[in-house]
């Protein structure tokens, strides 16, 4: 017994427990009436949680359990909060913050839910985000640098022959091998461009219908191209793009939202960055900041 009492263990544990209790008892002493309290509320939400796990309610023992669980865990909360131990703790820190972002986000769809009416405002502003691309029907004929030195004079000698001819297949059956198709039918710009590149896609727009133009560059050589059909952008109805204009709309509104409540807490606060090492590369970053 005498060589426990001792052991330096014992008497480091023996003051972490005066400490904590000279602490508790100082603390009550000037909160003496701080209570726990478990509502309905609060035990329909402890409750739901074990149901959602066990997909069954919890029996009388065990809320029982999940109450003196739910107070151990309050109890070392508040003691701990009493004495500062979340002070510079970065896990808190950030667990606390996205909270905070969480209601920001909260209060910002509380203030403008998506209605039709502000969904509608919302498309007019952004149309050109929901605008469907334009689609082509046309023939293309390559010409590549693995059978010609120089397709693109191959590929301009054989449209200066046929140049006065809006005959599509006049063309359609020269040209060069390739794994890519001959003819696009109702082809988007964003298919088009993964296929055969910006250049292309670029050439459709400003060119005539029934009429063989080109060479056009790709990364896979020259191309002659006959343009069948066009289609241009169109803007979807409503009704058939509603729900992707909803989230995007409160995600816009969560984030313009969240930096209005941000910028008015920041006001609350003197931002001062004191640094002679790094005020060079800090410079002007909308901060207050003051070098020592």
């Amino acid at each position: 017994m005498k060589r426990i009492i001792q052991e330096p263990l014992i008497h480091f544990l023996l003051s972490g427990v005066i400490i904590f209790c000279i602490y508790s008892w100082s603390a009550n002493e000037t909160d003496k009436h701080r209570k726990i309290i478990i509502d309905d509320a609060q035990l329909a939400h402890l409750s739901g949680i074990w149901e959602l796990q066990w997909k069954r309610p919890p029996s009388q023992k065990e809320l029982q359990k999940l109450i003196e669980e739910y107070v151990e865990q309050e109890v070392y909360y508040r003691e701990a909060l009493n004495m500062n131990l979340d002070h510079d703790d970065e896990v808190i820190k950030r667990r606390l913050s996205q909270k905070m972002r969480f209601l920001s986000n909260t209060f910002s769809t509380l203030a403008d839910p998506p209605t039709d009416e502000r969904l509608k405002a919302y498309l007019r502003e952004n149309e050109e985000q929901y605008q469907r691309p334009p689609t082509y029907s046309f023939l293309q004929v390559p010409f590549t640098y693995d059978h010609h030195s120089n397709p693109e004079e191959v590929a301009n000698k054989l449209l200066q022959q046929h140049k006065t001819s809006k005959q599509e297949d006049h063309l359609v059956h020269t040209g060069d091998p390739l794994f890519i198709p001959k003819e696009f039918v109702a082809a988007d710009t964003i298919q088009i461009n993964k296929t055969m590149g910006g250049a292309i896609v670029t050439s459709l727009s400003d060119a005539p219908l029934g009429q063989w133009f080109g060479p056009i560059q790709s990364g896979l050589g020259y191309h002659l191209i006959y343009i069948k059909e066009k289609t241009p952008a169109t803007l979807p109805d409503f009704h058939d793009i509603r729900n992707q204009l909803e989230r995007d709309y409160v995600y816009d509104t969560e984030k313009m939202g969240r930096k209005m409540i941000y910028e008015k807490f920041k006001e609350n606060y003197d931002i001062i960055i004191t640094s002679d090492q790094y005020q060079e590369l800090l410079g002007d970053i909308s901060l207050q900041h003051t070098a020592q």
